[in-house]
């Protein structure tokens, strides 16, 4: 997929969101944080965000798309996490797909808080949420194998896990968006700072 051959820094440990009908600033607003930097490109983000997790804190850089707002996590996780998810879905909704270089995952569809559809995404079988049932021909559709004891390696979740996101969203995430798009960056305070991991997907 173009996404490990022309961003590999990025696809080695990333978190991708698209947010409805929320702009950007505000985004950042909901999770206690505000703009600070704009850059054109998200290549340009990847110092501040390696910076910003030595500090323990978040960083995401936003753009608009549409009616969404893409938000892109260099090395983060932000919107993976459910309680920041449950605050960007209010009213509205968020679908996120974080992986890192040790393979924690997962894919998220959230409306309402409402939890839709959450799995990890090497163990698509294993989907829960309230529209778990009806996703499954969407989750084939996209490339991943939902049996019970399908596994997927690194090669096929992430190109699932894209056009997944744009089936469920209708925005289709490409190389000249991530290259050509000014994204309005800023960082949030992480109480507790603890990575994700396979038994826990929240920070308290």
């Amino acid at each position: 997929m173009w996404f490990e051959s022309e961003f590999p820094d990025l696809a080695d440990a990333y978190c991708i969101a698209l947010i409805r009908a929320i702009a950007p600033d505000e985004v950042l607003r909901r999770l206690g944080g505000s703009p600070q930097t704009t850059t054109r490109g998200i290549e340009g983000a990847y110092d501040s965000a390696y910076q910003a997790t030595e500090r323990h804190e978040g960083f995401l850089a936003l753009t608009g798309v549409g009616e969404w707002t893409l938000s892109v996590e260099p090395n983060g996780f932000i919107c993976s996490l459910d309680a920041a998810a449950a605050t960007l879905s209010e009213a509205t909704t968020l679908v996120s797909h974080f992986l890192n270089v040790n393979c924690v995952s997962r894919f998220l569809w959230i409306e309402s808080n409402d939890i839709k559809v959450s799995f990890e995404l090497q163990s698509p079988g294993t989907a829960s949420g309230s529209e778990a049932d009806h996703v499954a021909d969407l989750m084939a559709d996209a490339g991943f194998v939902t049996t019970d004891d399908a596994e997927h390696d690194a090669y096929t979740i992430t190109p699932a896990s894209f056009a997944l996101a744009e089936i469920l969203t209708g925005v289709r995430v490409t190389p000249d968006l991530l290259r050509s798009s000014v994204f309005s960056c800023g960082t949030v305070t992480i109480p507790e700072w603890r990575e994700p991991s396979t038994s826990s997907r929240d920070v308290h």
